[in-house]
C-alpha cells in the first residue's frame, strides 16, 4: 500500500479494503482529464513555433482549456468519489510534462531566459528521482503542498506572457517564478527528508 502523506508528513489511517479501491482507480473520469492536458501540449509546442502573433487566438484557446484541464481534474475527483492513488500521481507528472516542455518551447521561440526551464528540469528530475525512491523503498507518495501549487500557477502565468507577448510583466514574472522555484525545491527536499528520517529510524 502506499499511503499518501499529509504536507508535513503525517500518514491518514486508512483500511486495507479502502486502500486497494483507491490504488484500482486508474481509469476515471478525473485521470482523463489530466492526461487530456498533456495529449494538448503537442498543438501548443507546434504553434508556439509559428511566427509570433500568427495563432495569438489558437493559442489562448488552448492555453485556457489546458488551465481548466487543471482545475476540473481535482474538483471531478473529489464530487464524484473518484480520489485516487494513480490521480494523486498522474495530475502533478502532467504538470511538470506541460511546464517543462512549454517553457523550453519559449526559450527557444519566444525569449524566455534559458534558467528558467533549467531550475524547473532540475527540480522536477529531484523530486522524480526521490518520490520514485520513497516508493520503491516505503511505498509512501511524496505529497503535494500549498506553495507547489502556487508555484505552478505563478510559472503558468509567466509562460502565458510570453506565450502572447506581453511584454510589461514578463521581468518581474520571471524572477517571481525563479524565486518559487527555488523554494518549492527546498520545501520538498524538507519534506522528503523527514520522511526518510520518520523510516529510518
Amino acid at each position: 500500500m502506499a499511503p499518501e502523506l499529509g504536507q508535513h508528513g503525517s500518514i491518514p489511517r486508512e483500511t486495507p479494503d479502502k486502500t486497494r479501491a483507491h490504488r484500482a482507480r486508474l481509469f476515471t473520469i478525473a485521470n482523463g482529464i489530466s492526461l487530456l492536458r498533456v495529449a494538448l501540449l503537442p498543438w501548443v509546442l507546434f504553434l508556439i513555433s509559428r511566427p509570433p502573433g500568427s495563432h495569438t487566438v489558437e493559442l489562448i484557446g488552448l492555453a485556457v482549456v489546458i488551465a481548466l484541464t487543471d482545475f476540473f481534474d481535482g474538483f471531478v475527483a473529489r464530487r464524484t468519489g473518484q480520489v485516487s492513488h494513480y490521480g494523486r500521481i498522474i495530475d502533478p507528472v502532467a504538470d511538470k510534462i506541460c511546464l517543462v516542455l512549454a517553457s523550453w518551447w519559449l526559450t527557444v521561440y519566444r525569449g524566455l531566459p534559458v534558467w528558467i526551464p533549467v531550475l524547473v528540469v532540475v527540480r522536477d528530475a529531484v523530486i522524480l528521482g526521490g518520490s520514485f525512491v520513497l516508493l520503491r523503498r516505503h511505498d509512501v507518495v511524496l505529497p503535494s503542498n500549498q506553495l507547489g501549487r502556487v508555484t505552478t500557477f505563478v510559472l503558468t502565468i509567466t509562460l502565458f506572457a510570453y506565450l502572447i507577448a506581453w511584454e510589461a510583466p514578463q521581468r518581474l514574472l520571471v524572477w517571481l517564478s525563479g524565486a518559487l522555484v527555488v523554494a518549492t525545491f527546498v520545501s520538498y527536499v524538507r519534506i522528503g527528508w523527514i520522511i526518510f528520517r520518520r523510516f529510518d529510524t
